[in-house]
């Protein structure tokens, strides 16, 4: 995969993400992201609306096992 980001306006400030893995899982799509130079990993659902990514929150143990088992394989 090519080197991806993103970037979220959060608190009045524009963040960039670079994204390390996104697949699709039970008709949900999932995002694995992290700041650049930094080691703290996120992972959220997403969605595109307008050309928009929209994140949302993973709400299930399931979900999480999931995305641990997704990042072992990385």
């Amino acid at each position: 995969m090519k080197d991806l980001t993103f970037e979220v306006k959060e608190n009045n400030k524009i963040v960039k993400y670079e994204i390390i893995k996104y697949f699709k899982h039970n008709n949900k799509n999932y995002i694995i992201y992290k700041e650049p130079n930094e080691d703290d990993i996120y992972a959220s659902t997403y969605d595109i609306k307008n050309n928009d990514l929209i994140l949302g929150e993973i709400e299930t143990d399931e979900e999480w096992d999931y995305i641990d088992e997704v990042l072992k394989g990385e």
